[in-house]
């Protein structure tokens, strides 16, 4: 570069040295002794070396030829190293409805006890609600005294057929066992019983609503003490697809990252928490659907139309990147990519590349042979194959 600008110095000096010279000699001639005097004088102050001297042809090549050379030399380089990259994008969540239920009881009642909250997220046959009603089942009190004879009865036989179980242990095993079912129908007949004495001797029984399936509570303003009627809406429970939509360049930019980094996906919460999810290569499409983890169901932050005001964000880590210049990357008629690289000895070679990932003026590459590579990262338009630079 030093020599460059001594050349062109020097040949500016000639070339501003030739015109002054001619312009003083056409000037003498029409001001005679004057003129020479000039010409004497500056032809003394000025010593020009003979191999700088050239004619105006000369000197017009020579500059052109110079020109080239320093638009050569002006261009910048660059080490390439491998890295890692991380891109980030968020999108809109959304979501639809799958199933709307509402829960009613056909009885009057009262509520004795609220398990959950509203909007809570629920699994299919957890408690929701406990309600007292009036039982349907209570005895008159001759049909209680009836079932108590009963009962005392059965109790008597169960004995009996206990003690025939025992003197059977001494007998073959067909004996025994058909003993033992004896005892066994008398058992189930004796708990029935029972059961029905207990229960109809209250004028109130406690049942509990639960979840049919799982989803979101929706519209429960019920409290301890609170009155209900028959076939009342107590609540229900809604469940949802959560989702997310990506256009076409994004859908093809992802799939691309799932080929070549690790992609992560979080749903931003209500309250501003980030809840990760699994996002494999196949479910990413044009709508992409969340699992449905209770964590993301219960952060939902929903306007009053019944949409949401979520957001999801993509991650994609990339390790051993190559991070260039959209400057350096050139692109061939037919659409292949390539950079200029700068060999050992100075002289160039075009090198084609598959690019990953172009977005604002970085190109990310996967391609680890390039690490430790020096390229051309401006000027690539006016380089050829196999022409040395000085850099």
């Amino acid at each position: 570069m030093k020599k460059n600008k001594i050349r062109i110095q020097q040949s500016v000096m000639t070339f501003l040295s030739i015109l002054f010279l001619v312009w003083v000699g056409y000037y003498g001639m029409n001001k005679g002794e004057t003129t020479t005097e000039i010409v004497e004088k500056k032809e003394i102050d000025k010593v020009v070396d003979k191999e700088d001297v050239a004619t105006a042809d000369q000197l017009e090549g020579e500059m052109m030829e110079i020109v080239e050379e320093v638009s050569l030399d002006a261009v910048s380089t660059t080490k390439l190293t491998t890295k890692y990259h991380t891109y980030a994008k968020e999108y809109d969540a959304k979501v639809k409805i799958t199933e709307s239920r509402i829960e009613k009881l056909a009885k009057k009642g009262r509520i004795v006890t609220v398990f959950v909250r509203d909007g809570q997220v629920v699994t299919a046959g957890q408690p929701i609600v406990g309600i007292e009603v009036e039982n349907t089942a209570v005895l008159s009190e001759s049909e209680l005294k009836k079932e108590l004879r009963k009962f005392e009865s059965l109790k008597s036989k169960l004995e009996s057929a206990q003690t025939k179980i025992t003197k059977a242990e001494n007998k073959d095993s067909s004996a025994q066992a058909k003993q033992q079912n004896k005892y066994d129908d008398i058992l189930k007949e004796y708990q029935e019983v029972e059961s029905k004495i207990a229960s109809g001797q209250n004028k109130f029984e406690r049942i509990v609503i639960r979840a049919a399936k799982s989803g979101v509570v929706k519209n429960l303003s019920l409290k301890m003490g609170d009155d209900i009627t028959s076939n009342s809406s107590l609540f229900k429970i809604v469940s949802y697809d959560v989702y997310f939509d990506l256009n076409a360049t994004d859908l093809e930019q992802w799939k691309l990252a799932a080929d070549n980094a690790i992609v992560k996906g979080s749903f931003v919460g209500k309250d501003g928490q980030s809840i990760p999810f699994d996002l494999q290569k196949n479910s990413i499409q044009e709508r992409v659907y969340i699992k449905h983890y209770m964590p993301i169901w219960e952060s939902l932050k929903f306007f009053t139309d019944d949409t949401i005001d979520n957001k999801v964000s993509l991650v994609a880590v990339y390790k051993d990147i190559i991070e260039v210049s959209s400057n350096a990357l050139g692109i061939e008629s037919d659409g292949r990519s390539f950079v200029w690289v700068v060999n050992t000895d100075n002289h160039i070679s075009k090198r084609y590349v598959s690019p990953i990932k172009k977005y604002g003026s970085v190109v990310l590459l996967a391609d680890t042979s390039l690490n430790g590579v020096t390229i051309v990262v401006n000027n690539i338009d006016r380089l050829s194959e196999g022409k040395e630079i000085n850099y």
